[in-house]
């Protein structure tokens, strides 16, 4: 299923990544695209928030990988609100491959996916062909300043392609299923 949701603002599209982490389950592997500057590091930012983690979040370009961990004091807190966020997800390993040629893949980059205690989230995953089939979700993020100068300049279309049941509804804003 393609649906598109408009954030107006970045408080919009961390509010956007949180509503779709109450949908995860772990192991998932998650493609996030864009151009530079458009948010992409953003909408980790709201994923990593939602799962309740407490690490700063910062774009892997020259090192390819951050990993985001729940630490064990951060353990009581998720418990309380079990319902409300993916129960097991410790662990995000934000890619950026940004800098890596198309045809250096590495498999390191899927080493966890299906691990339900880990969610893989890969920027610029649609210049390496072998990720396409491999996504749960695929999400790209374009700028709507550029196509209306009345709306912000933080004003985005996010696009979201995956199962019906991870993308549709997300309780955020203006969404119009394609």
């Amino acid at each position: 299923m393609k649906i598109n949701y408009t954030s107006y603002c970045p408080t919009d599209t961390r509010a956007l990544a949180r509503a779709l982490v109450t949908r995860l389950k772990g192991g998932e592997l998650i493609g996030l695209n864009g151009p530079l500057g458009i948010g992409k590091t953003e909408f980790i930012r709201g994923i990593v928030e939602g799962l309740k983690i407490n690490e700063c979040v910062s774009s892997p370009t020259y090192v390819l990988e951050h990993v985001y961990a729940r630490n064990s004091s951060d353990e009581d807190d998720v418990l309380i609100e079990k319902s409300l966020y993916s129960r097991g997800i410790h662990q995000v390993h934000h890619w950026d491959l940004y800098r890596l040629n198309p045809n250096s893949f590495s498999d390191e980059v899927l080493e966890y996916v299906g691990e339900p205690d880990h969610l893989i989230i890969v920027e610029w995953s649609e210049r390496f062909t072998y990720l396409r089939d491999l996504l749960s979700v695929n999400i790209e993020l374009e700028s709507l300043a550029d196509l209306d100068s009345d709306l912000p300049d933080d004003a985005r279309l996010i696009k979201f392609e995956g199962p019906r049941d991870l993308v549709d509804g997300l309780d955020l804003g203006e969404s119009t299923s394609l």
